[in-house]
């Protein structure tokens, strides 16, 4: 399963070079230890950082949201389902200019946020409506542009 072009990328960046070295290896015994030590750092690399690095790809490649790679690692949730049980293609972000795309990246991650969470707007000292004319606000600024 993959959440982007950018998440396939990487997961086949991985599976790939294993396939070739399957292949490639005659003895047994160092296939095991092998595919042991390479199972060891792809653990180490998927857990550390497939999510952030994809989800960087795919805000910043795809979507052209100005964001740093560290600033990726909060928006994670929204790409990758494995921390929740829903996966945001944030769609919208297309038709919304590109100064603009990360204000709305940030309040739609705050409005999801919320929702899992809704003592965070609380801890803010905002209110869900607010965020919500905010968003609303900047797609009718892009829709004004056009």
């Amino acid at each position: 399963m993959y959440t982007s072009p950018w998440d396939l990328t990487l997961k086949l960046i991985w599976i790939i070079p294993a396939i070739i070295a399957i292949k490639a290896v005659d003895s047994t015994y160092y296939l095991i230890i092998g595919g042991i030590i390479y199972f060891c750092l792809f653990l180490w690399y998927f857990v550390k950082y497939h999510n952030e690095l994809a989800t960087y790809l795919y805000l910043h490649e795809t979507l052209e949201v100005p964001i740093k790679y560290r600033e990726a690692k909060h928006y994670k949730f929204l790409l990758h389902p494995e921390s929740r049980d829903t996966w945001y293609p944030l769609d919208e972000l297309r038709g919304i200019p590109t100064p603009y795309r990360k204000k709305y990246l940030e309040l739609f991650a705050l409005l999801v946020e919320g929702e899992s969470d809704p003592s965070i707007f609380v801890k803010l000292g905002l209110e869900r409506s607010v965020i919500e004319q905010e968003l609303k606000m900047l797609s009718k600024a892009y829709n004004r542009q056009v």
